[in-house]
Order: structure tokens, then sequence, then C-alpha cells
């Protein structure tokens, strides 16, 4: 048969497409108003249709061994992606986020640092006891040391944070080129899959993941030559 088991999910890209008011042009699809990225809309799109295409074919019987193995390895490959990303998300909030505790460590240092300096000042135009002033000034010394050592500390959390940071980011990108070659194992795969005869609505749909990658090819080439 030719219609697809109840659930079976082959929505999202390719209805969103259509019924979203993007005609489909020469070149394939129209980029939709306001988006800036041509060539990662395209990708993005036909990604969303290939999976969907892949899940749909499974649940009609034309799953292959090799289709099942490339979308297990995209799967994979995604989740990855995503789980680091929210934690390169959550490294970089709490970057730029002060750290409250810190801040009020350093108010209070500064605000006893005044308070002795201005005390040492009035002792000192009073003429008091220098016993008094000595002490003054030893207070004073321990708190600009204190003062000190939370900045170094600062500096050593904050230091400390820039580098896990880094290091997510370049495993970020390990994962994008990891998730890259698993979305085109899965363009593949789905190729070689394609039913003969391919049943019409089946046809159409890989008759738009067609254009989009026509579509991605010359936003592509659009981008190298400068136009984009």
């Amino acid at each position: 048969t030719d219609t697809p088991p109840a659930g079976a999910p082959l929505t999202g890209g390719v209805d969103t497409l259509r019924d979203g008011g993007s005609e489909p042009s020469v070149e394939g699809f129209s980029l939709p108003p306001g988006a800036t990225d041509a060539r990662g809309w395209f990708w993005s799109q036909s990604v969303k249709v290939a999976v969907g295409l892949c899940a749909w074919m499974t649940a009609r019987g034309y799953g292959t061994q090799g289709l099942g193995q490339a979308r297990a390895a995209y799967d994979d490959a995604n989740e990855r992606y995503a789980a680091l990303e929210l934690e390169h998300a959550a490294e970089r909030a709490q970057l730029d986020e002060p750290n409250v505790a810190e801040r009020e460590r350093e108010s209070q240092l500064r605000r006893a640092i005044m308070d002795l300096s201005m005390a040492r000042d009035r002792h000192t135009e009073q003429g008091g006891d220098p016993g008094a002033l000595q002490d003054l000034d030893y207070q004073i010394r321990v708190l600009e040391t204190n003062l000190g050592e939370l900045y170094r500390e600062t500096t050593q959390r904050q230091n400390a944070q820039v580098e896990t940071v880094r290091e997510i980011e370049g495993y970020l990108d390990l994962c994008d080129a990891k998730l890259g070659e698993a979305e085109m194992r899965l363009m593949d795969e789905l190729v070689q899959a394609r039913p003969e005869p391919c049943p019409p609505d089946l046809d159409a749909v890989f008759q738009d993941l067609k254009h989009l990658l026509r579509s991605y090819d010359a936003a592509t080439l659009a981008e190298d030559d400068g136009e984009l």
C-alpha cells in the first residue's frame, strides 16, 4: 500500500515547507523572509526531510540495514551535539554572570579598608598614640592582603572557567564534524534505499529533498563567490 501506517512520522520538514508559504523555485525551495544563512537553512531543512523520510520508509517496510545503521549513527551524533550545546550554554552563563559572593566579599573588604584608612588619617591629625597608629596600619595591611588574595582567586576561577568553555567549544567542533558526517551518510543511504518503482507520494518527498539539496548547493556556490 502507498498509505503510511498511522503515526508514521513524515511531518515537520516537508509539510512545513509545503504549507508554510515557501513556494518551489527554479533552484528549489525559496528562503523564508528574514533568513540570512541560506546555506545553513537549506541544509537544516534537508536534514529534517531526510530524517522524516527515513522514519517513513522504515515504517512502510522500505528500510535497509544500511539505512537503519545510518539513522542510528545520526541519532547518536545529534544527541551528543545537543547535550554538549547545553553544557556549553551553562558554562557560558556561569562565565558571564558575576559571582555574587565574590562581589560581596570584595565590597566588604574595600569598605573596611576605607574606614580604617579614614580612622588612621584622623588619628594622625590628632596626634594620637603611636601604638594605636601601628595597629591601624597592621589591620589595613591584613585587609589589603586579603583583598589581593581574593583578586587572585577570582582570576584563577575565571581562567579555569574560560579554559573549560574553550575545551567544550573544541569538542563542539569535533561533534559538529561527526554530525555532518552522519547527516551525509544518512542522505547517501536514503538514495540507495529508494524503492524502484517508487510510490508516487514517496517519490514526491524524494523530489522535495532533491530540490532542497540543489538549493543548498546553489547557496554554497553563491557564498563561495561572495554573493551572500
